[in-house]
């Protein structure tokens, strides 16, 4: 009897921790993937902004203002990519060029706020690129 519970217990535990690392592992594959579309999103929405500034000397209007840019940064752009960025990322659209970027201002974020350091980073390159504009550089 004694051995015959510590065996049922033995493979309790068996079960509980083979089902506590599956979990584990599909909830880290899960965040993975979710973490690197949101910073896909916010990467290729960046370099689409610096694109576009640096081409039209103006910030975007639109989503689809951008829609050139995101075709250069995505391969091969497909309509449904403009409506992955809407999902996925904010632009701040009430920017001013003409006005010295400060660190404070975003002008792009992730609607999902899970990568709080890439989206400082992104909008340190926006800003970095709005400063060279405004000095002349390319």
């Amino acid at each position: 009897m004694r051995k015959r519970n510590l065996l049922r217990a033995i493979l309790i535990m068996a079960t509980v921790s083979f089902l506590s690392v599956i979990m584990f592992l599909v909830n880290t594959y899960y965040n993975a993937i979710y973490g690197m579309t949101g910073f896909s999103a916010l990467w290729n929405t960046t370099d689409s902004i610096n694109y576009y500034i640096r081409k039209n000397k103006k910030w975007p209007n639109s989503f689809e203002s951008l829609s050139e840019a995101y075709s250069i940064h995505t391969h091969p752009f497909k309509s449904e990519d403009l409506l992955f960025f809407q999902n996925n990322v904010d632009i701040n659209f009430h920017v001013d060029l003409s006005n010295k970027p400060e660190s404070d201002v975003w002008y792009v974020r992730l609607k999902n706020g899970g990568l709080p350091q890439e989206e400082k980073n992104a909008n340190d390159r926006i800003r970095s690129t709005i400063i060279n504009l405004r000095l002349g550089k390319k």
